[in-house]
Parts: C-alpha cells; sequence; structure tokens
C-alpha cells in the first residue's frame, strides 16, 4: 500500500536532498576556503617580513661598514706620508670588502649601493690626491727654506773668502 501523494513525496525528499546537499557543499567550501586563504596569507607575509628584515640587516651591516671606511678616508688629513701608505691599505681592504659585501646582497637597492660606493671611491681618491697636493706643497716650502737658507750660508762664505782673499 502506498501513499496516494508518493511521487510528490519522492520529489520533495530528492528537492530537499539536493537542497541539502548544495548549502553542505556551499558551507564546506567556505570553511575550507576561509582557513586555507589565511594560512596562504600568512606564508606570504612571513617571506615578506624575512625579505624585509634581511634587507634591513644588510642596510646595517653596509652602513656600519661604510661610516667606518669614511671615518677612515677622513683622517687621512692627519697621517704624515708613511702612515698613509700603510693607511691606504687597511682603507683598500675595507673598500674591498664592502664592494664583496655589496656583491652578496638581494636587495632591489643594488643600484643605489653601488652608486654609493663609486663616490666613497672618488671620495677617497680625491682625498688621496690633496694629500698629496699638501705634501708636495709642504716639501716646496721645505725646499724654499732650505734653499734660502743654503743662499745665506752661500754668502756667508763668499764673504769669508772675500775677507781672505783681501787680508792676503
Amino acid at each position: 500500500m502506498q501513499p496516494n501523494n508518493h511521487a510528490e513525496r519522492r520529489k520533495a525528499s530528492l528537492n530537499f536532498m539536493l537542497l541539502f546537499l548544495i548549502c553542505t557543499a556551499i558551507i564546506i567550501t567556505t570553511v575550507f576556503y576561509s582557513t586555507r586563504i589565511p594560512f596562504t596569507q600568512n606564508k606570504k607575509l612571513v617571506e615578506e617580513k624575512n625579505s624585509f628584515t634581511q634587507r634591513d640587516e644588510f642596510k646595517s651591516n653596509f652602513t656600519d661598514r661604510f661610516t667606518e671606511v669614511s671615518s677612515m678616508i677622513d683622517s687621512l688629513g692627519n697621517k704624515t706620508s708613511g702612515e698613509i701608505s700603510i693607511y691606504s691599505t687597511s682603507i683598500d681592504k675595507k673598500v674591498d670588502e664592502l664592494n664583496a659585501l655589496l656583491k652578496t646582497a638581494a636587495t632591489d637597492d643594488v643600484k643605489l649601493y653601488t652608486t654609493v660606493m663609486t663616490n666613497l671611491n672618488r671620495y677617497y681618491d680625491a682625498k688621496k690626491a690633496a694629500k698629496k697636493d699638501v705634501e708636495t706643497t709642504s716639501n716646496e716650502k721645505e725646499y724654499q727654506a732650505q734653499i734660502e737658507k743654503l743662499q745665506d750660508r752661500n754668502l756667508q762664505l763668499y764673504g769669508q773668502l772675500n775677507d781672505c782673499i783681501k787680508s792676503k
């Protein structure tokens, strides 16, 4: 014995099952993507944070070394010519270390750092040239003073020679 509305009940039951499955699929999909997307975003944010941290560490390391080399170059004016050659060797080593550090840089700012190093090298060369000019000028002054002393001594000796010749 079947009820008179068996076909309607069956259709209603299938419609309910279909609607229930669609709603369940929507809920499961929503839950799946709502948990998966934050994990993906978190992973991307962690990668960006690590990138910024590396960039910041590189910048800090480069700045510290740059400041050290820059102060060494600034103090070239206080050195004598003998000290300059020794000091220049250590400055050259530090500049080479900075250039090597720059080659390991994985940042987008390599062009900026390269420009900074180019300017540092130009400044270093200018400072060495200025020191040579100062030394040349001071050497010229020393030579001029020696020439004047020798001329005075020559005049004294010439006067003594004349006195000796006159006394004979």
